[in-house]
């Protein structure tokens, strides 16, 4: 049945209409249009019966009037319908009351029956607990969702209700459930503050730490942030502010203690594949630098980036200045080096860069024989480094001693210590002699240039053996010494008066 106010659709027994309100009549109210209609139309019927009553032809009326059977019939018929029209208008009234009557019962039986059939929400509740009981969560799940549609400000439906889908291993539904509370206003903070704990506990089963981060910095309630603060890392502090400086500058990463922080010096978000803080970031040099840090936890969460931005302009210090310019030489001679007045000099000599931690310089340097490199560099007293003085040396010593002095001089050494017999190496108890051979020159360190000489022993037959004794003899001034070896592989001279 449709409305006949609004032309919606109304459903049996519904005495008004659900959309517009309007009543739904089920008797005809009478009309008596209705009733003329019934009455013309019983009348054309009379005259299809009776041809006879038309007016078409003449004279017609007087042959009427004169008692001609056809309009006898047409009284009767007439008469018969006024009696037709009574007797239907009864009828329907009859009908009419019969009707009211069978709908009114209709009416009552469903109403009846659908007090006696309905089941509330607390019934879906109790079914759902007796299914999940008996391991049947799919349904235990429908029930709720029934339930939570007859009554959606219950949060005991809805916590239950995530629940049962985690036990159904449905974590996302048992979240998606939960969130209906935090989306709703009609729940009160303890509803809420338990729908955030319930979630987050979901999240730490699952081990998706970055949700229970997010969630956190949203979440209103500042005991519960605190209470899982775990997930949320600070964000490192630098222990100097952003600014512009005319002093190098030592920067330390604070508030790092609850995990790893990584850092870069470019404009680069730091992940874990960059730089790991250790110690303190040095800026030791003139210009822009550009700081970035974050904190990874032990969840693997990585904190907000922290950014620091310093300029750096340095009163650098002069370098170093050498009185030994850089070439050869001939003798022993000193390497002297200054510097200004409130700086400190330090020094390398294997071709590394010095830094403030390499040899400091507090004396002249004797100059070693051979070839060397040293490299110098000023520290002021505000940590500032200069440039680097670079000097590159070659000693070669003019020779005093010949080879053949040295080894008269060793033949001498050892005839006085009743070593040898004579000059020419006799050897008391031995066959033959000992024979002096130069290897090589040598630079011994702190003492000067020596001729290495290794001593043998040659028969009568001609053929040498070496005695593992050697000997040095300063190239300068023919000072003889017994040469050994260190546990390192050293040089080391013993005078021959010991």
């Amino acid at each position: 049945m449709k409305c006949p106010n609004c032309g919606q659709e109304v459903p049996d027994g519904h005495l008004y209409c659900d959309s517009c309100g309007a009543e739904i009549k089920i008797v005809p109210e009478y009309d008596p249009e209705v009733e003329n209609r019934i009455s013309e139309t019983l009348s054309d019927m009379a005259d299809s019966i009776n041809p006879d009553t038309g007016d078409s032809a003449p004279g017609r009326d007087a042959e009427s009037s004169a008692g001609h059977p056809g309009m006898y019939g047409r009284k009767k018929l007439a008469g018969l319908v006024k009696r037709a029209v009574r007797r239907a208008r009864k009828d329907a009234i009859v009908w009419a009351v019969a009707a009211l009557v069978a709908v009114a019962l209709v009416i009552c039986f469903a109403v009846t029956y659908h007090t006696a059939n309905q089941i509330s929400a607390q019934d879906y509740v109790n079914q759902a607990q007796s299914a999940s009981s008996a391991g049947n969560y799919e349904q235990a799940i429908t029930d709720l969702e029934q339930a939570y549609r007859m009554d959606e400000k219950d949060s005991a439906v809805i916590f239950l209700l995530a629940t049962y889908r985690m036990d159904n291993n449905q974590p996302q539904e048992a979240v998606e459930a939960l969130q209906r509370i935090l989306n709703s206003a009609a729940f009160d903070d303890e509803e809420m503050q338990r729908a955030y704990d319930e979630i987050i506990k979901i999240y730490e089963s699952e081990e998706d730490y970055d949700s229970i981060h997010d969630m956190l910095l949203t979440c209103p309630y500042d005991d519960l942030v605190s209470r899982y603060s775990q997930y949320l890392p600070q964000v490192p502090a630098f222990s100097v502010e952003s600014g512009d400086y005319e002093d190098k500058l030592s920067i330390e990463l604070q508030d790092t203690s609850d995990g790893t922080v990584y850092y870069t010096l470019e404009d680069k978000t730091p992940t874990a594949s960059d730089s790991r803080y250790s110690e303190a970031i040095v800026l030791d040099k003139s210009g822009d630098y550009k700081i970035q840090a974050v904190l990874i936890n032990s969840y693997g969460i990585s904190s907000d980036v922290a950014t620091a931005e310093y300029h750096i302009t340095l009163a650098v210090p002069n370098a170093p200045q050498v009185m030994e310019k850089s070439g050869n030489y001939t003798q022993d001679t000193m390497i002297v080096a200054v510097a200004d007045a409130d700086c400190t000099i330090y020094y390398t000599t294997d071709g590394s860069r010095p830094t403030g931690k390499s040899q400091k310089y507090v004396s002249p340097i004797s100059m070693p024989y051979g070839d060397s490199t040293f490299r110098f560099i000023a520290y002021d007293s505000k940590g500032n480094a200069s440039e680097i003085t670079k000097c590159t040396y070659h000693l070669s010593y003019l020779r005093q001693v010949t080879e053949d002095q040295a080894i008269a001089a060793v033949i001498s050494a050892l005839l006085k210590q009743d070593v040898l017999l004579d000059a020419t190496g006799k050897v008391r108890g031995l066959d033959g002699k000992n024979v002096y051979v130069v290897d090589s020159v040598i630079e011994v360190p702190d003492s000067g240039e020596y001729y290495a000489i290794s001593e043998y022993h040659e028969y009568n037959d001609g053929h040498r053996e070496k005695t593992n004794l050697m000997y040095a003899v300063n190239t300068q001034d023919g000072t003889v010494c017994r040469m050994s070896y260190d546990s390192s592989g050293k040089y080391f001279l013993v005078n021959m008066a010991q």
